[in-house]
């Protein structure tokens, strides 16, 4: 693929073999990696790059030299064309989206009719075309690939969620055939035209948020209650019951610590819990997905809460699986979403979430 020497030349693709209806306005957006946020949830650039250079080389999608669909790039040469450049597709900095924008009294309505992997880029060696796919070849796979998250995404978003909320940083870099010169013109005209209306929320509808959360259970706090009775208590339990039950042990990937032949004693050194905590109403609402054990360091097999439930174990009268409902113990975050909690934030980021600062869970962490 040729190099692209001059900006200007990007923006002259047209929709031209783009078909499209009365009142429905066709767009070209330009998304860059760069201008994407924390409180964006994810760089969609490299979300989308990633998932869509997947496809093109598992086939599943059609990469073509253009909106015209003259020449289809095989994998095979998408590989060469890699190895020539200074930059590989998942790695671009930018892409085009082609949209068609329709105004309703309530909301903006939008089609995604395809994406353009055209990079753009400060270092000239790295303005390269990589090609362009139909929105309708990737529509089934954005519906049904969730997209990875930070803290302040939410857990249930996928690739269709975020490119109908339009929840990623853009600019409008072609409007009805028009080039817009800047994103000042951009913002400008974004605002003239959506009227602060959202984009389809008749089709995304309402979702309660969510995240996904990952927590060890805290055995270092030192307070002489309830909390940290049970949280001391938890890895005992698990330790006592899987010396006296070393099928169940092996059952759960015990196998991959220690050999049938050994004569090891077991010993949990650590829980860790998975949850989705939700907000419904003014409340938050807990799931337990499922628990991993570690045994000298090490992680078993992540048990579900059912199978939790089967194994019937209790600290004095108090069933287990009760205790972890109820969250009747100390814990440290160690995940949100799909981002690490370092240890010493761990307080600050489950203040947060309890506060229900959640679309800007990582902003709020740091003001504690």
């Amino acid at each position: 693929m040729k190099l692209i020497s001059r900006f200007t030349t990007l923006f002259l693709l047209a929709f031209s073999p783009l078909a499209f209806v009365f009142g429905e306005v066709p767009v070209m957006l330009m998304v860059k990696s760069g201008d994407q946020l924390p409180s964006h949830g994810c760089d969609f650039v490299k979300q989308v790059t990633t998932l869509v250079h997947n496809a093109i080389m598992e086939k599943k999608v059609k990469l073509w030299d253009s909106p015209d669909k003259e020449i289809q790039i095989m994998p095979a040469a998408l590989h060469e064309i890699e190895k020539n450049a200074s930059i590989g597709l998942k790695d671009i900095e930018s892409i085009f989206i082609y949209e068609l924008w329709t105004q309703n009294r309530k909301e903006v309505s939008t089609k995604t009719v395809g994406i353009s992997f055209t990079n753009r880029s400060e270092d000239v060696s790295k303005n390269i075309s990589f090609g362009y796919v139909d929105y309708n070849e990737l529509e089934q796979i954005f519906q049904k690939s969730k997209i990875p998250t930070n803290a302040n995404g939410n857990y249930n978003s996928t690739f269709v969620s975020y490119s109908l909320g339009h929840t990623y940083a853009f600019n409008i870099v072609q409007f009805e055939g028009n080039l817009i010169t800047s994103p000042l013109a951009s913002d400008e005209l974004i605002k003239s035209y959506t009227k602060g209306l959202p984009f389809n929320k008749s089709v995304l509808g309402y979702y309660p948020p969510a995240k996904y959360v990952s927590s060890i259970i805290d055995i270092y706090t030192e307070e002489d209650d309830s909390l940290t009775y049970f949280s001391n208590e938890i890895p005992k339990t698990f330790t006592k019951y899987l010396n006296e039950n070393q099928e169940e042990f092996f059952n759960i990937g015990g196998d991959n610590i220690f050999s049938h032949l050994e004569s090891q004693k077991i010993k949990v050194s650590k829980v860790e819990i998975n949850e989705i905590w939700r907000i419904i109403g003014d409340n938050l609402h807990y799931t337990t997905q499922g628990i991993i054990v570690h045994i000298n360091g090490q992680p078993m097999n992540e048990m579900s809460f059912e199978q939790l439930k089967k194994m019937d174990l209790f600290i004095d009268e108090h069933r287990l699986t009760d205790i972890i409902e109820s969250r009747n113990f100390n814990y440290i975050i160690t995940k949100i979403n799909s981002q690490e909690i370092k240890r010493q934030d761990s307080y600050n980021y489950q203040k947060s979430l309890i506060a229900k600062k959640w679309d800007n869970t990582i902003e709020q962490s740091l003001n504690y």
